[in-house]
Order: C-alpha cells, then structure tokens, then sequence
C-alpha cells in the first residue's frame, strides 16, 4: 500500500514532465476510452463509461444538469429520470447524494445494479440527483477561469463546498422538484460538506427533510489509519513543493496517478486496489468485490484541489473541525481569531441518521461518539452489525442492499410525503 500511494504522489509531484509519457491526446474528461487506445486491450466496459453511460448501460436513463455557482463554478448534478425496477410513480422527494473526498458522482453506481445506493433508490421509486463538487472529473469548469491553466480555479478547499457548492445544487433541486426540501445522503466527506452547510446557513436546516450520514467526518481525533497520519504530518511540505512546480490539482483524470490506478486495479485488483483500500480505510481485501475493485480503477480518482487535501490535512494533525488555517497573520484578517475558528456543529437543526462501520479507520467510532454527542437531533446512531466493514463497505460492498440501502429506504419511506 505504501509502495502504491508514493508512485501517486511521485506522479502528481512530477505531473508536467509524466505527463508527456502518456501521449497528448489525454483528456481530462470522464467518458469512455476511444476506441484504438491501448487501455481497450484489458480496462473492463464499466470501467469505461461515464455516469451517464454506466447507468443508461443498465437501463437507468439519466439527465445531465449544470449548476453555475455564485462564484462563477460549473457544478454537473446527474438526474436519474429512468424509473429502474420502480412499478409505480416516482415519490416527490428528491434525493441528493454526495461523494466523498476526491471521489465523483461514480461512487453510487461502482457496486452494480443489484447493490449501488443510486439503483436501489431508483428502484424503490425515488428521483436521484447525484452531484458532483468543484474541481472533480464531472465539475472541472468554471465560466471564466480555465483549470488547465488558471491556479486561482484550484484555490479552493472543502468549506467551499459546504458554504457555496451544496447549497447551490440543494437550491437547484428544489427548484427543478418545486418541492420545498429534499433528502440527503454523504459520505464521508460529503457529511464534512453537509455540517459545514448547515452550520453556517441555518436556512438549509429547513431545506433537508433527513440527512443520512454514512461514514460522517467531523474533527479525526482518533482517526486510526497510520498512513493519513504520516501523510498529514507531511502535507505542510509537501504543499510547498507542489507550489513550487504550479501543481494545483491532485488525483484528476488527467494525470499519471489515474493512469496508474487503471492499470493496476484491472490487472491486479486484489492486490494494487484491495491492499491500499484496507491500509487506508480499514476495508479487508474479501468485502469489495473484484469486479468493483476493476471499477475502482476507472472511476477513482475523482480529483480535486491540493488545497483540499491540506484543509483534510490540517483537521487531522489539530484535531479541530475547522475553517482554512491560512497561519495566524492571515487568520486575524479573515476570522478575527488564531486558530481558526471551528464549526459549530450544536446549530445543525436538521434530523440526521448517523452510519458508522467498525472497522472504519478515518470515521472512527470513537470520534463518531464526539458528532453523536453534539449533534442536537440525532435520530439514530447506526453500527453496521459487521465488524470487518470499513470507510468503502458501506458503498461498495456486496451486502449495502442488506444493511445499509434498506435502512436508507425506510427512513425515507417514513419521512416523505405522503404522495
């Protein structure tokens, strides 16, 4: 897993001049592979397919919308219309889903059509909108600024996202629904973006109906996954040295680290792909099967900005859930305070569901307890009756449909309308 995770970051640190190994015909877009290209002698179909693609492929029909944020950001939402195994009308509650960190709106289709959350929901008759963040595969475009080229598109971190990008696609939903909220459903950093969000604008407490929260990230106190812990300790470094070479973005499409993960999650998933994803996440090699695995190797990663990952960073080596630490000059203009201050998660009013697996090594229960504990309308603390489960199990493994999709399903059963 070491091995694997220091080729990345090698690649992403000499991003420009590797880049020149792979042709010049690489794109940073999600879509299928052209056909002729070397990756179509071993990459699996679904590897290949964007989201559109990958759920029309199984007969989900799929609307690709486009949010503009107010600074200036475009945001693709993906609207499952195809009504899968639905029989009857479509509920009149939207769902939202929302990936975590440097994933894409993929993530929810990655375990098939018998076990991801954006199937089954269709299946039991509700309408989907998947969203995908600034600066992943799918949202990589802004009006003005050319992320190729421009670094101030990538000067952005995660409470970005929960302070601008989702309360634009939760309003954009209800808009297009004409509803007057909707429900939830983040992982992993998507919970982060979720508190952020509801903290800060306490109107959009009003605007989710339940919030589902699978793996929920908050302050990583106890986070238990060595390598995040060293690789945080280092980030301050790192960052600099990315600096210095104008690397912006980590982990896009674009780049040799996505490339690498292609060729070894196909060709030894069990391995390049299984080994990683417990070391990091807590996830045994035998929870995620190997055709998820081959998946994993064309839909992850998502990318995102280099920013991103030291706010990530910063939250693991202080232990506080907190805005941006820019360092104590530049603290007291922006926030008035050094440290930054933190996000008050006691104002987030809205009903939740807390999803926890026991061996998650990021979301770790111990640390779940401190949200639980804050958290002022906790409807229910979850532990997946599964003690090998980690970060991903709750996605991507075989049984969600069993132990966390029909959980999903009669909660919003029991708070939707009663359309």
């Amino acid at each position: 897993m070491g091995a694997f995770m220091f080729i990345s970051l090698v690649l992403v640190f000499f991003g420009k001049k590797t880049q020149a190994l792979l042709g010049d015909d690489d794109v940073a877009i999600p879509y299928a592979v052209p056909d002729g290209e070397i990756e179509d002698s071993f990459l699996i179909e679904d590897a290949r397919l964007n989201f559109t693609q990958l759920a029309g492929k199984y007969g989900y029909l799929v609307e690709e919308h486009t949010v503009v944020t107010e600074d200036k950001y475009k945001l693709k939402v993906f609207h499952i219309t195809g009504k899968g195994r639905c029989n009857g009308t479509k509920y009149s509650t939207p769902v939202v889903l929302q990936h975590g960190l440097v994933d894409s709106a993929d993530t929810w289709l990655l375990a098939g059509p018998d076990a991801g959350l954006a199937y089954g929901l269709t299946d039991a008759c509700y309408d989907v909108w998947c969203a995908s963040v600034r600066g992943d595969c799918y949202s990589r475009a802004h009006e003005t600024l050319d992320p190729d080229h421009d670094a101030q598109f990538w000067n952005f971190a995660f409470e970005e996202y929960g302070e601008i990008d989702l309360p634009s696609i939760i309003d954009y939903v209800i808009k297009q629904t004409n509803n007057k909220n909707v429900f939830y459903v983040g992982h992993s950093q998507g919970t982060s973006d979720f508190f952020i969000m509801t903290s800060t604008q306490k109107d959009y407490n009003d605007k989710i109906r339940l919030a589902i929260l699978l793996a929920p990230i908050s302050s990583l106190k106890h986070i238990e996954s060595e390598f995040l812990r060293l690789a945080a300790a280092g980030s301050p470094v790192l960052h600099e040295a990315l600096n210095l070479t104008d690397v912006r973005e980590v982990f896009g499409r674009k780049q040799p680290t996505h490339k690498l993960a292609e060729v070894l999650c196909t060709l030894v998933p069990e391995t390049a792909c299984s080994v990683p994803v417990m070391a990091i996440a807590g996830d045994p090699p035998d929870v995620v099967s190997r055709h998820t695995l081959q998946m994993i190797g064309g839909h992850f990663f998502g990318g995102s900005s280099v920013k991103n990952l030291v706010q990530f960073a910063q939250i693991v080596n202080s232990g506080r859930f907190a805005h941006y630490d820019y360092g104590k000059h530049q603290n007291l203009e922006l926030y008035g305070v050094h440290p930054p201050p933190e996000f008050d998660l006691s104002r987030v009013r809205t009903p939740v569901v807390l999803v926890v697996a026991q061996s998650d090594k990021l979301s770790v229960i111990a640390d779940v307890n401190l949200i639980n504990a804050t958290l002022p309308n906790v409807l229910e603390y979850y532990v997946v009756p599964k003690p090998d489960w980690g970060h991903v199990s709750l996605l991507w493994n075989n049984e969600v449909p069993i132990y966390v999709n029909s959980k999903i399903i009669d909660y919003f059963n029991e708070y939707r309308d009663s359309d």
